[in-house]
């Protein structure tokens, strides 16, 4: 059995402003999810990659995705959807109240429950290198539990005087 797996990893983020009548408020969402050595080196950092007019795309860099034996059921059920996602969990940044990202997962469950708090939730497209690397994490890391039925009790029997 094999330990727990890290894998380092950035995010690129889009921020969009949204304006109505007299407001307007800033909009994010995750464009991706990418892998390599050089970007999860462990200190999170921000980089413009693209200012416009109607948006502008940053890079996260310093994060890792990182996988756990016990969540290799959650892993599984993410694996054999039609398009496995990768979740990254934001929060708004207590120094400039942008929001950054907070977590990155492949744990549906975690996802889950991160939405029932004030956290915001993006799912992207797994990459390929992340989707073989949880692929083999989980065949060697998973055994499913045989599911047990419990016998039911016949309550119209009598019982024995």
């Amino acid at each position: 059995m094999k330990e727990d797996l890290t894998i380092p990893v950035s995010v690129v983020m889009r921020r969009r402003v949204v304006s109505g009548q007299g407001w307007c408020v800033p909009s994010w969402d995750a464009l991706a999810v990418v892998v390599g050595e050089g970007l999860g080196s462990g200190q999170v950092s921000r980089q413009l990659l693209r200012d416009g007019p109607d948006e502008q795309q940053y890079l996260w860099s310093g994060y890792r995705l990182r996988l756990f034996r016990d969540a290799c059921e959650s892993y599984w059920c993410n694996l054999t959807v039609e398009k496995p996602r990768i979740f990254v969990v934001c929060r708004l940044s207590e120094e400039d109240g942008e929001l950054e990202p907070f977590v990155i997962t492949a744990d549906q469950d975690e996802a889950g429950s991160a939405v029932e708090t004030d956290d915001q939730v993006f799912a992207v497209d797994m990459p390929p290198q992340i989707y073989q690397h949880l692929e083999r994490y989980v065949v060697e890391n998973y055994e499913p539990q045989q599911r047990k039925k419990r016998k039911r009790k016949n309550w119209s029997e009598r019982p024995p005087s």
